[in-house]
């Protein structure tokens, strides 16, 4: 009962009954439906695309070791028989809390049975988009309390340097952008993403040069409008969609340590009895999962190159 009020401590697993038979009396689901829903919110979520994803089988958090001593060159041997030089580093530690995410809905069984499918499939799209629309916000603007901690968040929550966002002046969007992987790379990280608004992908996918256009397209035409495809990626780094980032705000990131925690992937939960279901003759869908993720670790060891004014 105390995961259901919301308490991040408590271990709660409810889980449906794969399989045909209804002899035990529990819910039965198809496994192709929790297939799918995972699945639709592993392309609706773009930060699925961008980190690796964990399951946590067992507890209710995960620490996160991470590096906090600079990486330095190594020297060369001295003598035969010499000390070698001996370097030590520290690690420092997130903690990343998984926290319940839930959502039902219910169907008419008469709708259920006449739409030939059609109706369960609504609700396999509506759970996919309502957990995509809650991982993204919470991996972008989560603010750790009660919550995933997001990287907006945590950025100024552990100093937020000046060196760690860069800002367009008056040249073009992709010429800002590369100017913030390259202080990516001047910290010793390469960009595996950048991710834009929806606003400021397009815009910067249709931008020219100079007076209408007069100096062409500020991306070459091959990878605009005559390709028939959104620009996949820029300076070589694969490009990404996210409505939760305010417009004119862009993140280009190294996502190699970056971890995305679930606790056993989807769970469903079907019933026809539960409440007053069963005098409204109505099926109810009920999906779960655990969801943990923090930002601290990347922050602070500056994976995360903020970009400004797009």
């Amino acid at each position: 009962m105390d995961a259901r009020r919301g308490d991040p401590e408590a271990n709660a697993y409810i889980k449906a009954l794969l399989g045909t038979s209804v002899a035990t009396g529990a819910a039965v689901v198809p496994n192709a439906f929790v297939s799918d829903i995972s699945r639709q919110v592993g392309t609706l979520s773009p930060w699925r695309n961008i980190f690796s994803v964990e399951t946590v089988s067992a507890g209710s958090a995960v620490d996160v070791p991470y590096e906090v001593t600079g990486l330095t060159a190594a020297l060369v041997q001295g003598a035969y028989g010499s000390n070698k030089d001996n370097r030590d580093f520290t690690l420092a530690r997130a903690t990343a809390t998984l926290y319940t995410i839930a959502q039902i809905t219910d169907v008419g069984n008469q709708l259920l049975r006449q739409s030939n499918g059609a109706a369960e499939r609504v609700v396999r799209r509506r759970l996919a988009a309502s957990f995509a629309m809650t991982e993204s916000a919470y991996i972008t603007n989560g603010t750790g309390s009660g919550q995933p901690l997001g990287i907006l968040p945590a950025m100024p929550a552990f100093g937020d340097p000046a060196g760690f966002k860069t800002t367009l002046t008056s040249e073009p969007r992709a010429a800002t952008i590369g100017r913030a992987l390259g202080a990516l790379e001047g910290r010793g990280r390469q960009a595996t993403a950048v991710v834009l608004n929806p606003t400021d992908f397009w815009e910067l996918a249709t931008e020219g040069l100079g007076t209408s256009y007069a100096g062409g397209w500020a991306l070459a035409p091959a990878d605009g409008p005559s390709s028939g495809s959104p620009q996949a990626t820029l300076w070589g780094v694969r490009t990404y969609r996210c409505a939760d980032l305010p417009v004119g705000t862009g993140l280009a990131i190294d996502a190699t340590d970056g971890t995305i925690w679930v606790g056993d992937e989807l769970r469903i939960d079907v019933s026809t009895e539960a409440g007053n279901r069963f005098d409204q003759n109505v099926t109810g869908y009920r999906a779960e999962e655990e969801l943990g993720f923090t930002a601290e670790p990347m922050v602070r060891t500056g994976a995360v190159q903020k970009i400004l004014g797009l």
